[in-house]
C-alpha cells in the first residue's frame, strides 16, 4: 500500500494492494507457523548463496538509485 500511495496509482492499485495483503495474511494463517519458519530458513540459505555467487562474479547485488 505504501508504494501505491507514493506512486499515486489510484483506486485500482489500492484495491489490488488490499486484496494482496488480505490474501497474504490468509496464506500465513492457513499454512501454519511451522511451515512459515521452514520457508524462512530455506529462503535465508538461498539468499546467502545468491550473495556469495554475486560476489564471486564481482557484480552488485543491490541496485543504486539514480
Amino acid at each position: 500500500m505504501k508504494v501505491c500511495l507514493q506512486d499515486k496509482l489510484g483506486t485500482k492499485g489500492m484495491i489490488i494492494s488490499i486484496v494482496g495483503i488480505i490474501y497474504s495474511l490468509y496464506v500465513i494463517l492457513s499454512v501454519g507457523l511451522l511451515y512459515l519458519a521452514a520457508s524462512f530458513i530455506i529462503y535465508g540459505i538461498g539468499m546467502f548463496a545468491f550473495i556469495k555467487a554475486r560476489k564471486e562474479q564481482k557484480k552488485r547485488f543491490v541496485r543504486q538509485k539514480g
